[in-house]
């Protein structure tokens, strides 16, 4: 799926109203001393706070697990929340999800959704491509050299960065919400191979005739590689005349994409083991065919579904 409309280079796609559903470290640390007022003492929420302390929970992605295992006491509400704590910190392992769809079926932004919802790493292919085509790598310059002769970047390129950015430290630590990738049965057997599989995968559902009419109206601008939707999610005032139509996304050309995703769909679930589940694995269809703006409370929803 292309860029998001209104959204960073590494991320997912922003709704002009943002989601920010999202509890940071600051957030948690508030929440949990708010009901002690004045009974505790104010230099241990300084201490808390240190730089030192910030900086180990960051390395060592204690937000994330934290928030994890937060969602499951609330959702589970076990009559020993501490014994119940403590098993979930002994079989804590790290959330990895893998959202598929077809092209303008939303995905990046469920992706970003989730990933902001369970403290995860949002990793987005396309992302990952169109920053690699800036740097000065070897890897960059292939790159570039097929955008110039109007041709696709080959998946062996895409799955090379793929397999790099799931195996830094922060996917590893935090987990990982992954869109846009595998797009065949060969590359989901890879990432199994290379114990990279997910724990959850997603399958947006849309009509073929809801994915041509929203691709019909996405327009680019070119100067902040932001994607827009003329109805939807127009350009601010000024924008919209230097928006384009991107590569790749004529009627005949989306109408091919889809036809080919749906038919690569059924051996992508195979591979990825969505047909012969392992005990904790999570299969979920969701309708896609609903409004932008939905997509902000389908996601968190689906962020409890998948925490449990």
């Amino acid at each position: 799926e292309g860029r998001g409309e209104g959204r960073s280079r590494r991320g997912g796609e922003r709704p002009s109203g943002g989601m920010s559903h999202a509890l940071s470290t600051e957030d948690l640390i508030d929440a949990a001393y708010s009901s002690l007022k004045d009974d505790f003492d104010p230099a241990l929420l300084t201490t808390i706070r240190a730089p030192l302390v910030q900086n180990y929970s960051s390395k060592e992605h204690v937000e994330a697990m934290l928030r994890q295992i937060l969602l499951r006491i609330l959702l589970d509400r076990p009559e020993q929340p501490v014994a119940y704590m403590i098993d979930l910190i002994k079989e804590y392992r790290p959330r990895t999800v893998v959202v598929l769809g077809p092209p303008a079926s939303g995905k990046r932004t469920l992706a970003e959704g989730i990933a902001n919802r369970l403290g995860l790493e949002h990793v987005c292919v396309s992302d990952l491509v169109e920053g690699m085509k800036l740097t000065e790598t070897d890897v960059g310059m292939r790159m570039r050299e097929y955008e110039e002769q109007g041709l696709e970047v080959p998946d062996e390129l895409v799955e090379m960065l793929v397999t790099s950015r799931l195996r830094e430290r922060d996917a590893t630590g935090k987990g990982w919400v992954m869109d846009g990738w595998p797009r065949t049965a060969q590359q989901g057997c890879n990432l199994r191979a290379m114990g990279l599989d997910p724990q959850a995968v997603l399958v947006m559902e849309v009509p073929d005739q809801v994915v041509e009419d929203r691709v019909a109206f996405r327009v680019l601008d070119p100067e902040t590689d932001t994607l827009y939707h003329t109805y939807a999610n127009p350009p601010p005032l000024g924008v919209g005349i230097r928006c384009v139509t991107r590569r790749g996304e004529s009627c005949d050309e989306i109408i091919e994409r889809v036809a080919r995703y749906r038919e690569l769909l059924p051996g992508i679930l195979d591979s990825l083991n969505v047909n012969n589940p392992p005990k904790g694995f999570h299969s979920i269809q969701v309708d896609g065919d609903v409004p932008y703006a939905d997509l902000d409370g389908l996601s968190d929803s689906l962020a409890k579904r998948i925490a449990v």
